[in-house]
C-alpha cells in the first residue's frame, strides 16, 4: 500500500490521480481542518481529458463517474507530521511512502513554523520509515535548495551550499534534504526530486499559479530575470517512475520542462487570455520598492507579504536548470511548456465556471 503525505496540494493531488489509475491502494495524510476542493477539482480535468483521449474505447466511464470512482479509491486519514503517534498509525501496512507535504512561506517570521513542518515532520517521517521498514521513499524538494547562481546552468551535481539570499523556504527544504540524505545513510530506500516552478491548474489563489490569477486581471509589469518551470502533471508522472526505477534510489532529479524568462511567461499567459502583456520591466531597483510599500501594507493590515526581499532579488536573476540527468538515465519526456501554459490557462477558465 502507497502513502501520499501533502495529497490535498496542488503536486500532491496530481500524484494521487496517478496513483489511483494503478491497480495500487492509495492512503493519504491530511489535517482534519483540510479542504479537498482542490484534489476533487484536479480529478474532474483529469478526469475529463483522459475521457475526451479514449472517447472511442470500447467501454468508458462517463468523467463525472471516473471522477468519483478515483476519488474513492483513496483512504484519507488525519495525521500530523509532527505527531508520532498518527503517523505510526498512517504508515501501518504501507510499503512506499511519496512525501510531498510542505509548509510554503517565504516570510521570515513564518521561519519557525516553516521548520518545524518541513525540517523536524521530514526528520520524524523519515525515522519512522526506518523503523517500520518501508521499502521506498519518494521526497519532493525543490530547485530553491540547490546552488543556483547567476548565468550558470544548475544540475544535481553541484555544491550542496545554500546562498545569503535564500528564503526560509529554501533553507527549510535544503535541511530538510539533509535529513533525507542522512536516513538515506541509515538504510532507507529513497529518491529526492527537485522540480522547478511547477505550472498547471489547481487553486490559483495561491502558490506558483497564482500568477495566472493575477495575469488574468491585470498587471502591467514583469520581473528581468528567467528561471526552470514544469509541468505539475510531469511532477507526478516523473515521482512515480522514479520509483519504479531501482537504479534511481540514492540520487536525486532535477525536474525542468525549459528555463524561461518571466516576460515569456507573462506574455504568453496573457495571450491566452487575450489580455494586454506587462510592458513594464521591474527592475530589482523598482522591485525592493514594491517590497518596502507591501512590508508596510503588512504591519499596518496584519496580512503577510506576496513579495519579499529575497523573491525581488532571485526574480531578477537568471536561473538555468539541466534535465540531463532524468532524460538520460530514465528517458523521461518533459511537456513542453507553451502546452503547460495553454493547459493551465484553460484550467483556469473552467476554475471560474466551476465557481472553484
Amino acid at each position: 500500500m502507497i502513502l501520499v503525505t501533502g495529497g490535498s496540494g496542488f503536486a500532491g493531488s496530481y500524484l494521487l490521480y496517478e496513483l489511483c489509475k494503478t491497480e495500487e491502494k492509495v492512503r493519504a495524510i491530511k489535517r482534519t481542518s483540510t479542504s479537498l476542493k482542490q484534489v476533487k477539482f484536479v480529478f474532474g480535468l483529469m478526469a475529463d481529458a483522459f475521457a475526451y483521449e479514449d472517447v472511442d474505447a470500447t467501454y468508458i466511464l462517463a468523467a463525472e463517474e471516473l471522477r468519483e470512482s478515483l476519488f474513492n479509491k483513496i483512504e484519507w486519514v488525519d495525521a500530523d507530521l509532527n505527531d508520532e503517534e498518527s503517523l505510526l498509525a498512517a504508515l501501518d501496512g504501507i510499503t512506499e511512502v511519496y512525501h510531498a507535504a510542505a509548509e510554503v512561506s517565504f516570510v521570515k517570521k513564518d521561519a519557525a513554523k516553516t521548520t518545524k513542518t518541513n525540517v523536524d515532520g521530514t526528520a520524524l517521517l523519515v525515522n519512522l520509515c526506518l523503523q517500520k521498514g518501508i521499502e521506498k521513499f519518494c521526497f519532493f524538494s525543490s530547485i530553491a535548495s540547490l546552488n543556483r547562481e547567476d548565468n550558470k546552468l544548475t544540475d544535481e551535481a553541484m555544491p550542496d551550499a545554500i546562498p545569503d539570499f535564500s528564503s526560509v523556504y529554501s533553507q527549510t527544504k535544503y535541511q530538510a534534504e539533509m535529513e533525507v540524505w542522512r536516513a538515506m545513510a541509515e538504510g532507507l530506500n529513497a529518491v529526492i526530486i527537485n522540480p522547478a516552478v511547477i505550472i498547471g491548474a489547481g487553486d490559483f489563489s495561491k502558490g506558483s499559479i497564482k500568477i495566472i490569477d493575477t495575469l488574468y486581471h491585470g498587471l502591467a509589469a514583469y520581473p528581468t530575470g528567467s528561471t526552470g518551470f514544469v509541468d505539475v502533471r510531469d511532477v507526478a508522472k516523473a515521482a512515480i517512475q522514479l520509483m519504479q526505477t531501482p537504479k534511481a534510489f540514492g540520487q536525486r532529479y532535477v525536474l525542468v520542462s525549459e528555463n524561461v524568462s518571466y516576460e515569456y511567461l507573462f506574455k504568453n499567459v496573457c495571450k491566452e487570455f487575450n489580455r494586454k502583456a506587462p510592458n513594464i520591466k521591474a527592475h530589482k531597483t523598482l522591485g525592493y520598492m514594491a517590497w518596502a510599500m507591501l512590508a508596510i501594507k503588512a504591519m499596518v493590515t496584519g496580512k503577510p507579504q506576496s513579495i519579499t526581499k529575497e523573491l525581488v532579488y532571485t526574480a531578477s536573476k537568471k536561473f538555468s536548470f539541466s534535465n540531463h540527468k532524468i532524460k538520460t538515465e530514465v528517458g523521461f519526456n518533459f511537456t513542453p511548456i507553451s502546452q503547460t501554459i495553454h493547459d493551465a490557462c484553460e484550467g483556469y477558465l473552467i476554475s471560474i465556471y466551476d465557481g472553484f
